[in-house]
């Protein structure tokens, strides 16, 4: 199964990508999960893209190549047209960071 996972912070430092890439590395035999790391370079939503004739930029011809050839999907309507949405809804920061070993703040034992 591949599936395509989304950080939605384009922080470098991210707990949230952290998760993905941690996620990624333990996933099961069978199972690929590719992290989609372009989301900064995309541009603004706009369905002028899809007319007819429209030539929408690589940025998001790729996306939407990655997601097509994802198995975890859900159907979507856009305008009439079919999409794949493949979204990674992350939990809160704190609970993510406790997930994978990080912390923002430094730890200490209370006595």
């Amino acid at each position: 199964m591949r599936i395509v996972a989304i950080s939605g912070s384009l922080r470098s430092g991210s707990s949230n990508l952290a998760l993905l890439r941690v996620a990624a590395r333990v996933a099961p035999p069978g199972m690929e999960i590719r992290i989609f790391e372009g989301l900064g370079g995309l541009p603004h939503f706009n369905p002028d893209l899809d007319l007819d004739g429209a030539h929408p930029p690589p940025s998001v011809r790729e996306f939407r190549d990655l997601l097509a050839a994802a198995d975890a999907s859900q159907p979507g309507d856009a305008g009439g047209r079919d999409s794949r949405r493949n979204v990674t809804m992350p939990r809160s920061s704190s609970e993510t960071n406790r997930l994978v070993g990080l912390s923002p703040w430094p730890r200490r034992d209370i006595l």
